[in-house]
């Protein structure tokens, strides 16, 4: 058996320890084991291991949760317009349609004018598929519709603290640059022809865009209207 002082090992029938002159433990008593050993000491908690991607998915599910809180906290009129304002910034740099002779007034022009007057024979044509970006860079007024789109989702984000009644002028101004792009241009897609033979995804993504910046702010004005006192 085991001293329970010094934890040295001792004959079974000796009632004190020849080493440190303990008196013998009850029977009852646990034998302390090794020297350094604790009987009643706590076993140590077993290591969490956590797993590769557990970590990851658990950051995702946070940020998913805290998504979800913040959509459920927005109202009718901020959840359109900040779907418009995304809508036309993505929209800008998809592919707008397919324009002949895209930047090229010499090809559009060969095969018709020659230096002694109009040429008879079939112009040459080619068709380019250009997207907002394409159409900014060779003209400069395109980027309206992407400043138009950035300003309405700045305006979205300084809305969210800005007391009531600043609130309701900037949805007024969401409004206005929804009014300014969207309506002419789903106009000319959907009663123009041509417009509609050549319009691609990244127009009609725009458009609408700026479709729902408008309808977002005129509920908005509506929603705020109600709680003025």
């Amino acid at each position: 058996m085991f001293c329970a002082a010094c934890g040295k090992n001792i004959p079974d029938d000796s009632l004190f320890c020849e080493f440190c002159g303990a008196r013998r433990a009850s029977p009852e008593a646990v034998p302390p084991g090794p020297a350094g050993y604790t009987a009643n000491a706590a076993a140590p908690a077993p290591a969490t291991v956590t797993a590769p991607g557990q970590h990851s998915r658990e950051q995702l599910g946070e940020l998913a949760q805290l998504s979800g809180k913040l959509i459920k906290s927005m109202t009718l009129g901020e959840k359109f317009t900040a779907v418009g304002a995304l809508g036309g910034i993505l929209g800008f740099f998809l592919p707008w349609g397919t324009i002949p002779n895209f930047g090229d007034l010499q090809g559009l022009l060969s095969g018709m004018v020659t230096p002694t007057g109009f040429a008879r024979g079939t112009p040459s044509i080619s068709t380019t598929s250009v997207s907002g970006f394409d159409m900014a860079s060779t003209w400069g007024g395109v980027y309206f519709v992407l400043l138009g789109a950035l300003a309405a989702g700045i305006l979205f984000f300084v809305a969210g603290k800005a007391p009531l009644h600043r609130r309701l002028t900037i949805s007024s101004f969401q409004v206005l640059i929804g009014s300014l792009v969207g309506p002419q241009i789903l106009f000319g897609i959907l009663f123009t022809p041509m417009a509609q033979k050549v319009a691609g995804a990244g127009l009609w993504i725009t458009c609408l865009g700026y479709c729902a910046v408008a309808a977002g702010g005129i509920i908005s004005v509506v929603e705020l209207g109600k709680r003025l006192p």
